[in-house]
């Protein structure tokens, strides 16, 4: 046990394709529930309160948004579509980065780039249709 803390290699401790998996379901996860719901929620039932960052009015922003976050999420963590996915939240996040939110945009930014980058590994739907 020892020898395996002290390896350098990923695969001593377990297998980089668990830690891909993490690393795409659980800020997703969190954004879902913390997030992506509610603006869902707004969106299904017509409540258009929102901000509008880039000039494209409060309702158009809350449904980019809400896709975003509600249903970007939900691919990124089946792994389905998940670099597009990812590349839809990491502008969502650029957006909120530069004109609102600061460090929790950048965090989010940072986790869907890193995604993006690192793609969405063994455990996805993508694996299956490669």
């Amino acid at each position: 046990m020892a020898n395996r803390l002290n390896s350098s290699k990923s695969t001593a401790i377990i297998n980089s394709s668990v830690g891909l998996f993490l690393l795409r379901a659980v800020p997703a996860a969190l954004l879902i529930y913390g997030h992506g719901f509610g603006k869902v929620w707004n969106v299904v039932h017509g409540q258009f309160h929102f901000v509008n960052p880039i000039g494209i009015g409060p309702a158009a922003s809350l449904v980019l948004s809400g896709f975003a976050e509600g249903i970007c999420s939900f691919f990124v963590i089946l792994g389905l579509y998940t670099r597009l996915a990812a590349l839809i939240l990491m502008i969502n996040f650029a957006v909120a980065y530069f004109t609102m939110y600061r460090e929790l945009a950048f965090l989010y930014l940072a986790v869907f780039t890193a995604v993006f980058l690192l793609g969405p590994g063994n455990f996805s739907f993508d694996r299956l249709f490669e």
